[in-house]
């Protein structure tokens, strides 16, 4: 395979020995444009033009002073001597170095990312950790009998005409029967049971003990949040 450095190099020469540019380039699969730009290198600066030149910019206007990277070096040690000791609060990123440095007053006062360049460079950075998150563990209950655990829920419906009837319903964790009672407001602090039921019937009649709960639930309003109960 042929190499960069070969091709010019071939173009050079077939320039030399007389071929002109459309043919040069036609000959080596290129554009006319780059076997000129080639043969101006050449002209410039012969064989060692040929070679590949930095692209990098030849002066960075905003790079940061020899001064301002001491000035960070020096504010992330003493944060850190500060955090080790309890003296400060445990601050020593970059943020925190760019307000100790506007405090101090420097000028120009770099940017976060820079000042994260210069500890990069510096070797002062190190792996960012994340807390550490304690494990939520979450009952589990494990009804065997009907009536032992009951799934709630209260839902808003509107019937026609405006009325509001919060509409509480349960159902059995083991019998998968509907329990409980609907409650519709007829006041500002006055629900009363209502024959309203959403759904199909009720598979079986809630036993009183379920109306009772159902009822007080009800009357102090409890609804589940998050599960929890909360009132």
């Amino acid at each position: 395979m042929t190499s960069l450095a070969d091709e010019r190099m071939s173009a050079i020469h077939l320039l030399r020995a007389g071929q002109p540019v459309s043919a040069v380039a036609q000959q080596l699969g290129r554009s006319e444009r780059w076997v000129r730009k080639w043969w101006q290198r050449y002209q410039t600066a012969q064989w060692a033009g040929l070679a590949d030149q930095s692209r990098a910019p030849h002066r960075v206007p905003r790079a940061l002073s020899a001064k301002v990277r001491q000035q960070i070096i020096l504010v992330r040690s003493t944060l850190e001597a500060q955090a080790a000791t309890g003296a400060a609060l445990k601050y020593i990123g970059a943020p925190a170095i760019r307000t100790r440095l506007k405090a101090q007053g420097c000028q120009p006062l770099p940017s976060i990312a820079s000042i994260e360049r210069v500890l990069q460079a510096a070797g002062l950075t190190r792996p960012r950790q994340s807390a550490v998150q304690a494990e939520v563990v979450y009952p589990h209950l494990q009804p065997t009998a009907p009536q032992q655990l009951c799934q709630v829920d209260i839902v808003p419906h509107y019937l026609t005409g405006g009325t509001r009837m919060p509409c509480f319903n349960a159902i059995d964790v083991v019998s998968r029967c509907a329990t409980g009672l609907a409650y519709e407001s007829v006041g500002p602090k006055t629900r009363v049971p209502s024959p309203c039921r959403s759904g199909k019937p009720w598979a079986s009649p809630a036993t009183p003990s379920s109306i009772t709960i159902a009822a007080l639930m009800g009357a102090i309003r409890i609804r589940m949040c998050w599960g929890r109960w909360c009132v």
